[in-house]
């Protein structure tokens, strides 16, 4: 299908192709992982269709080869509302509900539609549809399910804001953390930002109801200030609530023993209920060269390490870039985590990634 696409009717194609070497642990881990991602888009004026795909390869420990679907929708425009309607990998706001994780090889994709139209100035989409979960033990999320919502992005006396609405329903299974049981939940995101005096202000909170006791809830202050063209500093404030949040299908993972987020989304991943973050760091640009630095301290003070003393998570984070083309790059992202587990054991990861697209 995708040949006959190309062949005979689409305007646009693309390519891209992402090689990655995890060096994790020791640094004497040489794990590759291989994505290639192909896409096809073609229609008129009004209408389209879009078909993309994954091989994933993994050269490390199994040698497994994978092809799945990526992306399948058509598009049409009607009385000026843009509809989208088949799989597609959605992403809103922050990503923390709704987000495609493009750092694992298969992203967070969601069968359904969207219709986004303009109101008053506003983009306003639209969203329905069912997603399946992707097999994280204990997940909030359900093994098979169907949510709908809304997400509205603008402007407001000078303050730009994205707020993000979704209902989800559907049956959780025991093998993921559930009673078998028909549930539901709602979660909501809101993303402000405000520039003043040559820096931006932003603030996010994010919040899920699954209808028990529970309120799952954080929420992140930050500033960030441009020195000059090439020179920026930001710090961040982040706050967790008593219950915590967590949410399957977002651009950020869990921390379980089963589940290491720095090496299915490539970030530090959900924190614990309580838990207090302090971040700082800056990033440095030289058009083809990129540099970046981070620091980050979490605390508890309901959580104590497995010695008795005050508990403590320091990361550090380091991200060199360079561009080698028009669409080429390469990276290298090397993190150290000294308290993931509260086993006060400091881990290390590294990746080296090179991609090409057209």
């Amino acid at each position: 299908m995708l040949g006959f696409a190309t062949t005979v009717s689409a305007q646009d194609w693309s390519v891209d192709s992402r090689s990655r070497i995890n060096m994790s642990g020791d640094n004497d881990r040489f794990e590759t992982e291989q994505r290639f991602r192909v896409g096809t888009s073609f229609g008129g004026d009004d209408w389209g269709v879009h078909v993309s795909s994954n091989v994933n390869t993994n050269l490390g420990v199994n040698e497994v080869v994978t092809a799945t679907l990526h992306e399948a929708f058509a598009t049409a425009s009607v009385f000026g509302t843009d509809f989208s309607v088949g799989r597609q990998a959605l992403e809103f706001g922050n990503g923390s509900i709704i987000g495609a994780n493009n750092w694992a090889p298969t992203a967070n994709t969601r069968d359904g539609f969207t219709a986004s139209m303009e109101l008053s100035g506003n983009d306003v989409t639209l969203i329905a549809g069912s997603r399946t979960n992707d097999g994280v033990e204990g997940a909030t999320d359900y093994a098979t399910g169907s949510y709908y919502g809304a997400n509205a992005t603008g402007e407001m006396s000078g303050f730009g804001y994205n707020l993000l609405y979704v209902t989800q329903s559907g049956t959780l299974g025991t093998d993921f953390g559930g009673t078998g049981e028909e549930t539901e939940l709602t979660a909501m995101g809101l993303d402000i930002s405000y520039s003043t005096m040559g820096a931006n202000l932003t603030f996010s909170y994010n919040t899920v109801d699954d209808g028990s006791d529970m309120d799952m809830n954080y929420y992140t202050a930050g500033v960030e200030y441009p020195v000059n063209d090439q020179l920026t500093v930001e710090a961040k404030m982040t706050q967790y609530g008593d219950d915590g949040f967590e949410l399957a299908g977002s651009n950020t993972g869990f921390n379980g023993a089963g589940d290491n987020s720095w090496l299915t989304h490539g970030n530090m991943g959900f924190l614990e209920a309580g838990d207090q973050m302090m971040s700082f760091g800056g990033s440095y640009d030289m058009g083809d060269f990129s540099v970046g630095v981070s620091m980050h301290q979490v605390s508890n003070e309901d959580f104590v390490n497995i010695d008795g003393s005050e508990y403590e998570r320091n990361v550090t984070m380091l991200d060199l870039g360079y561009k080698l083309g028009k669409n080429s790059s390469f990276s290298l992202m090397y993190a150290t985590d000294d308290n993931r587990l509260n086993t006060e054991v400091e881990e290390t990861f590294m990746f080296a990634t090179l991609r090409v697209g057209l």
